[in-house]
């Protein structure tokens, strides 16, 4: 009986790479299709429901 032929393993890193992108565009296409079923009125309701705008924390602060 023969080993069925599988592809070399990648071992510089392409094979995460390809996961990161694969995870970033469903994330992409889940927001598209969730952002389309609402409207620009209800986002901003929402929006300002979330807390004080312009307060940033910071563990907020992606720059130190």
């Amino acid at each position: 009986m023969q080993k069925p032929k599988t592809p070399p393993q990648r071992t510089d890193g392409t094979k995460d790479a390809a996961i990161q992108l694969d995870a970033q565009a469903g994330a992409k296409r889940y927001f598209a299709a969730r952002g389309a079923r609402t409207t620009p009125a209800r986002a901003k309701a929402l929006l300002q429901r979330l807390g004080t705008p312009g307060t940033v924390r910071d563990e907020d602060r992606l720059e130190n």
